[in-house]
């Protein structure tokens, strides 16, 4: 007969030490995409989001069980950075002052 301490020794001692964490991106249309892995105590897991806007899932799963846990990421389309914009005002007074400057000689 095994005692509930052996049962639970054995149970410890068939956890790997160093427990896989698959991480699964998948896009909005289901296509699986390049995933990673990590250890159980460093659940970090860095995405570089693809070029393509649209839904993404990243999920962990641990080797033979279900997912654990699955985030939706929104990528967007990168919008460019504003050019300054010179009002009428400021656009005439440096014309202004463009034209009103002496020509150098030559």
């Amino acid at each position: 007969m095994v005692s509930l301490e052996q049962y639970q020794a054995q149970a410890l001692a068939a956890i790997p030490a160093q427990l896989p964490v698959v991480w699964t991106v998948r896009g909005a249309d289901g296509a699986q995409l390049p995933g990673g892995s990590s250890t159980l105590t460093n659940t970090t897991y860095l995405w570089t989001a693809p070029p393509n806007p649209g839904l993404y899932t990243i999920a962990a799963v641990l080797p033979g069980s279900a997912t654990r846990g699955e985030l939706v990421i929104s990528v967007v389309q990168p919008t460019p950075a504003p050019m300054p914009h010179l009002g009428p005002p400021l656009l005439r007074r440096a014309l202004a002052n463009a034209l009103m400057r002496p020509l150098s000689p030559t």
